[in-house]
């Protein structure tokens, strides 16, 4: 059930619901997002590169940084 797997995104990296296109992905957003000094972005966008084109990549990178923008605006505000 489509509802059942999105309750499960949270925990993407630990479940088998997710194609490895779409743990590809889910990485770079949360390396995107969480911004830890530790983080191998290099290894983070070959692993992209073997799923995505380079505007595929492109793309999903400007979604990330928007959504968080606006995630941020939104904290700003209270």
């Amino acid at each position: 059930m489509p509802s059942e797997r999105l309750d499960r995104i949270v925990v993407w990296d630990q479940v088998g619901d997710f194609s490895e296109r779409e743990k590809a992905a889910l990485a770079w957003t949360e390396a995107l997002t969480e911004l830890e000094p530790r983080t191998d972005f290099a290894s983070l966008r070959a692993r992209l590169r073997e799923h995505f084109s380079d505007n595929e990549i492109s793309v999903i990178t400007s979604t990330v940084a928007m959504i968080n923008l606006w995630n941020r605006i939104q904290i700003s505000r209270h």
